[in-house]
C-alpha cells in the first residue's frame, strides 16, 4: 500500500491542448465519502484508494487490487461514479498535468490536474488552462459523481 500527501491544483480548461495522445479510460466509483473510499479501473489495473476528506493538501492510501476485489466493490458503488478519459503531458519542473475528458452524466467538462510537492510550488500555467477550482468541492471527482 502506497501512502502519500497528495497536493494538488485544479483547473477548468479553455480549449483541450493540441497533439493528446496514449488517452486512457478511467472508471471510478465511491464506496464511502466519509472518509473517502474509492475504487477505480485505470487500463487494466484496479486500485482502492482511501483519502482524507479534505480539498487540497491530504492524505492519500493506495492499493492495486485484482479485477474480483474491484468487480464486488464497483457493485457497491452504483450512482456515485465518474467515467473519464485522461491525457498526460509534461509541465515544467518534471511535474505531469493530468488532463480529463469526462463522459457520462458530466460530459463535456475538461478539467486539468497538477500535482506538486509542496504547497507553495510555483508553476507555468499553459495558454489551454482556464479558471482555476482547486477550492470548489463541486469539481472534486467525489462530488462529481453523486
Amino acid at each position: 500500500m502506497k501512502t502519500m500527501i497528495e497536493i494538488e491544483r485544479k483547473f477548468l480548461l479553455k480549449h483541450l491542448p493540441e497533439n493528446l495522445e496514449n488517452p486512457q479510460k478511467i472508471y471510478q466509483g465511491y464506496v464511502s465519502l466519509f472518509p473517502v473510499i474509492r475504487v477505480r479501473q485505470k487500463g487494466e489495473k484496479f486500485f482502492l484508494t482511501v483519502k482524507e476528506h479534505k480539498i487540497f493538501a491530504r492524505e492519500e492510501f493506495e492499493t492495486e487490487i485484482d479485477k474480483e476485489t474491484f468487480g464486488k466493490l464497483w457493485q457497491l458503488t452504483e450512482g456515485s461514479r465518474v467515467e473519464k478519459t485522461r491525457y498526460v503531458l509534461p509541465a515544467s519542473g518534471g511535474l505531469l498535468w493530468e488532463i480529463d475528458v469526462f463522459e457520462g452524466k458530466n460530459q463535456g467538462l475538461l478539467i486539468a490536474e497538477i500535482e506538486l510537492p509542496n504547497e507553495d510550488f510555483g508553476f507555468e500555467k499553459p495558454d489551454w488552462l482556464g479558471e482555476e477550482v482547486t477550492f470548489e468541492a463541486k469539481f472534486q471527482n467525489v462530488n462529481l459523481a453523486r
